[in-house]
């Protein structure tokens, strides 16, 4: 994925941006616009968010992807984003959006405004007169602070957590209680039937903050999730990250970017506070425009959420549903968690009780299956006296949630909370007796993780006999999930690669999982690579931005699909010191074959091998996918043709090294190119002939070593057939040692191939030469080449098993090699002469 990493780079984009955003085609090409009659939930999107600005900082490009498409798109504006000011500021901020959503439409800024009745609540709703698919809706709550501290009219945090019964709107036509806004937010999703609902990240908590998020968008997301818990359709709800993207990694595309500033700058003139410049887009506004983070999704709706009852006489119970304890109709829990009070892991908050969890004798007992009485009786200290007692309990909850409830019997009354959010209460006396037990759904206020259940029992004061007067706790709480999988991956070993500046981290696990490390200076780590969400079991993660010669903590995180984490011990790896110019750290690691060597041999690399050999596979017919893998990050590609029977000879300087075709290819530059570095290579050949058999070789270099491999395979000549693959065995993978600058002593010796192979030092007298990055030997049976720049640039030629061991020799070295040989040779033949002269 490609993104943008520089500041320059940015103000370069906005000024393009703003000189060319009166020509809607920068955002889209155009888009056949259709009426809301042809929306349905496959191309129906709603959006609900906080702030005018907040769905094109924090969902964009998304929004400008769905319109492209043609979809049906509208965005729900849950406050009036005034920031405590009067009309004149929020109104004329209402118009950011509106000329924002006319420019990814690619129309003319025109909307055509009615108030709708919603649940006895008007509303504005703007609809864009060229494309009626295309509507705003302005609910006109009051800004609540990045804290959510209010700014005198009330805040949606204290409306969700029960702090304030109701809220006015800053129009003053309407006012909401908790359940209002929630009702509100579900008949919208029943009036335009959206299969995707984008709000705010629903996976963080208050307080708000800016190194959390708003307080606004966190109420935004929970009063929107608690909307989406009861929207019938089949629907999928998507949480956006807000303030903390900016820590994230850059992840949008050139032309991504460019539409999204383009469109942020047509809505800044609306908002004074707002960036409007590319100098005041330094900081938290660049940050946010540069990237767009999914957290977490949630499906939801039901084909029924009632049974229905026939003459009173008859309960029909629909498809994936159940009556409850209660008589009431639930969807079918598939509960994959029940927790029930019991005597183990409970908290009593208030210091002057002292519960005995011990079951008094009760004279009838509620029917919660499983669960444990819990307290006693009174304050021993005082029995007479009445008594509150807190009881805490914390519960770890795995994956993705799609159904909570919970039954509660006390004695005497009762409040509860899960999260600092109410759950219910009873004021009935002897609340333990049978059928007294109270059933609340709780799907929207508990979270994946740890949860926080608090439930506040009264005993009435009376007899200080326990048995006349008991007092105590009984309760179920059901999770359910789409999968009851508990059971974490299991991490096999880990190898870590380390080079200068990045480490690969590679590992196994026993089940598909997600693939991401954390590493650091300690064990607090500090930092951590992007979650890989691709479900494997092979995992490979590369660390870049390493420094050389530290010594770094880590630890490897996998992810299965039922949420559950494993994470690994501990571990440290070190980064080797940098390359020099020279080669001194490339490879070498002292004497090679059996002379005595003495140098600068370096930090040792692995040898460079295919660890899983090539793989062709058939796509669409005249296509076939190269893949392989090597132990370590190498360059890649694959050369090939139709197999004429006679193996092609490889040379270096060749187009397409001998081969007559190669991926990936530059025709200005046909003899080194190369896919990235990387140790799962893969590519497509396309455009081959049905019918016809190809020889292909893979090859992968990383200095100093170069290894390949040859196949052939036939293509179908048919979509259906399979092709055909095979393997010449009798061809050989070849890796070259690289030379390192040392001073020998002694006579050379002779070097065998695998010491040439592992990199060991090249014997030898005087100064050798590494080969360079894109250089190297490539070995098929008795043919192979060995290239590389001596040190006046001269190319040296190898061949027939003569591979390095004379490559950094010089012009006049081999010029005084050349007269010692002659020497020796005019000698022999003077001897020869003279000994038979004498016979």
């Amino acid at each position: 994925m490609h993104t943008i990493t520089s500041r320059g780079y940015l103000s370069f984009l906005i000024s393009a941006a703003i000189a060319v955003a009166p020509l809607a085609g920068i955002i889209t090409p155009f888009v056949a616009h259709a009426d809301t009659s042809s929306c349905t939930p496959n191309n129906t999107v709603l959006n609900i968010v906080a702030h005018q600005d907040d769905d094109l900082l924090f969902q964009n490009p998304d929004p400008l992807h769905n319109i492209a498409e043609g979809y049906c798109v509208q965005t729900v504006y849950l406050t009036a984003g005034d920031a405590g000011r009067d009309s004149s500021y929020w109104l004329t901020r209402e118009n950011g959006p509106k000329a924002a959503y006319a420019l990814m439409a690619g129309v003319t800024n025109e909307w055509v405004e009615s108030i709708k009745d919603i649940n006895g609540h008007s509303i504005s709703v703007f609809t864009l007169l060229a494309s009626p698919e295309i509507s705003l809706v302005f609910l006109r709550l009051p800004d609540g602070g990045v804290e959510g501290e209010g700014m005198g009219n009330g805040t949606l945090e204290g409306l969700w957590n029960g702090t304030l019964p109701s809220l006015d709107t800053r129009d003053a036509v309407s006012s909401y209680t908790y359940t209002d806004l929630t009702s509100v937010l579900t008949t919208l999703m029943n009036d335009r039937q959206p299969g995707r609902i984008n709000t705010h990240d629903f996976t963080i908590d208050f307080p708000g903050s800016v190194t959390n998020d708003h307080s606004d968008h966190i109420a935004t997301a929970f009063f929107a999730r608690a909307a989406h818990t009861t929207y019938t359709t089949p629907h999928t709800l998507y949480g956006y990250r807000g303030y903390m993207s900016a820590s994230q990694p850059e992840n949008l595309l050139p032309e991504e970017l460019a539409s999204k500033i383009s469109t942020f700058f047509a809505y800044a003139p609306f908002d004074i506070d707002a960036c409007q410049n590319i100098d005041a887009c330094a900081g938290p506004y660049s940050d946010w425009l540069h990237r767009k983070y999914i957290t977490a999704s949630e499906d939801g709706g039901l084909t029924l959420d009632i049974c229905s009852n026939i003459e009173g006489e008859q309960t029909i119970v629909p498809d994936g549903h159940e009556l409850n304890d209660a008589g009431q109709c639930v969807l079918k829990a598939n509960v994959c968690q029940s927790v029930v009070s019991d005597e183990s892991d409970m908290t009593d908050a208030e210091t002057h009780a002292v519960p005995a969890f011990v079951s008094p004798l009760w004279t009838a007992t509620a029917n919660i299956p499983g669960a444990t009485w819990i307290w006693n009786a009174l304050n021993p200290l005082n029995p007479g006296q009445e008594e509150t007692v807190t009881f805490t309990k914390h519960i770890t909850i795995p994956g993705t949630i799609t159904g909570a409830s919970i039954t509660i019997a006390t004695d005497d009354t009762y409040q509860a909370f899960i999260n600092g959010h109410f759950i219910g209460n009873s004021n009935t006396l002897d609340n333990y007796t049978a059928g007294n037990e109270d059933f609340y759904d709780i799907t929207s206020l508990v979270q994946s993780g740890d949860n926080e259940l608090s439930i506040v029992v009264l005993n009435m004061s009376g007899n200080p006999d326990p048995t006349l007067n008991p007092a105590g706790l009984r309760y179920r709480l059901n999770i359910s999930k789409d999968s009851c999988d508990i059971t974490k991956p299991v991490i096999g070993t880990v190898l870590v690669v380390s080079e200068p500046t990045r480490a690969t981290v590679s590992w196994t696990t026993d089940e598909p999982s997600t693939s991401k490390v954390a590493y650091g200076a300690d064990t607090a780590y500090g930092s951590e690579t992007t979650e890989d969400t691709t479900l494997v079991t092979d995992h490979i993660v590369v660390i870049e931005g390493l420094s050389p010669e530290t010594t770094y903590h880590y630890q490897v995180i996998s992810r299965d699909t039922a949420g559950n984490t494993a994470t690994t011990d501990d571990a440290t790896f070190t980064t080797p010191a940098s390359q020099d110019d020279n080669g001194d750290n490339d490879g070498g690691n002292g004497g090679g074959g059996n002379g005595p060597i003495s140098g600068s041999g370096g930090s040792s690399v692995p040898t460079l091998i295919i660890t899983e050999k090539a793989k062709a596979a058939q796509t669409p017919l005249g296509n076939m996918l190269i893949t392989w893998l090597t132990n370590r990050l190498a360059y890649g590609h694959v050369i090939y043709g139709i197999d004429t029977g006679t193996p092609y000879s490889i040379n270096l300087t060749q187009p397409n090294f001998g081969y007559p075709l190669s991926v990936p290819s530059d025709p200005a530059d046909p003899t080194h190119i190369d896919g990235p570095m990387t140790m799962t290579h893969s590519y497509l050949l396309e455009g081959l002939v049905p019918g016809k058999a190809y020889r292909y070789r893979i090859v992968s270099h990383a200095s100093p070593a170069v290894v390949t491999e040859e196949d052939t395979f036939v293509i179908p000549t048919a979509e259906g057939d399979v092709a055909t693959t095979t393997t010449d065995t009798s061809l050989t993978e070849t890796t070259t040692g690289v030379a390192q600058t040392g001073t020998t002593s002694g006579s050379p010796a002779a070097q065998s191939s695998a010491s040439i192979a592992d990199g060991g030092a090249t014997a030898g007298a005087g100064t050798s030469t590494p080969l360079s990055d894109d250089e190297g030997t490539i070995s098929e049976g008795n043919i192979e080449t060995d290239q590389a720049n001596d040190t006046t640039g001269n190319r040296l030629v190898a061949s027939s098993g003569l591979i390095t061991a004379f490559a950094g020799v010089t012009p006049w070295q081999w010029f005084l090699i050349v007269l010692v040989v002659a020497a020796i040779i005019f000698f022999v033949l003077w001897k020869r002469k003279k000994d038979e002269a004498q016979q």
